[in-house]
């Protein structure tokens, strides 16, 4: 039985919520207090290839007021992330520390030129792996590329959600990530968040 589900049956409506350091919380509705952590949306993790990005599209970031959203939710949730701004070749990204209580990674989510899903490109250490004898494990949930998968392509909607959406799914990803270090089991192929 997980602790979600623990707290569950005794009464508590628990989500999850990432706080400003990137560590991954559960946040209570009986505990009264406002959440002050960006609420974990749904997702899905997953592998293998990561979706080719069609090529020849405009670069919608230059449009005025076209990242208004992404830096309004960074600033609020996740200040301690640099935004490197975009041009007409190289999309915006925001870099920052995922902090989990046994370890801090470094990791980079840059836009994609067809609005689709983010990438997130782990910067330290820049492998996620796992020794195994003496073998090099790669994590689950990565793409063959080394980026992290921290949803699937269908979990992320551009109208909705923002880069600090995709924070919080790889702060997630680092805490099961962390987890698997120490046990060799993921613990959930994703989240499905709690209605409000």
């Amino acid at each position: 039985m997980t602790i979600q589900q623990i707290l569950k049956h005794h009464g508590y409506n628990c989500s999850r919520v990432v706080l400003p350091s990137g560590r991954l919380e559960f946040h209570t509705s009986q505990s009264g207090a406002a959440s002050v952590g960006f609420p974990m949306p749904t997702h899905t993790f997953h592998g293998g290839d990561e979706p080719v990005e069609a090529s020849g599209n405009d670069p919608w970031w230059l449009e005025a007021g076209a990242l208004d959203w992404d830096r309004a939710h960074m600033t609020r949730y996740f200040p301690g992330f640099v935004e490197i701004s975009g041009s007409a070749d190289l999309a915006p990204a925001w870099f920052g520390r995922i902090e989990t209580r046994v370890g801090k990674f470094e990791i980079a989510v840059i836009h994609r030129f067809n609005r689709s899903l983010p990438k997130v490109v782990p910067i330290k250490p820049k492998k996620r792996i796992r020794r195994r004898g003496r073998r090099l494990i790669d994590a689950p949930h990565m793409y063959t590329n080394g980026h992290l998968c921290v949803a699937a392509t269908d979990d992320w909607d551009p109208a909705r959600d923002s880069v600090a959406t995709v924070v919080a799914w790889a702060a997630h990803w680092h805490a099961f990530y962390v987890e698997w270090l120490f046990t060799g089991v993921w613990p959930s192929e994703g989240y499905v968040a709690e209605a409000a």
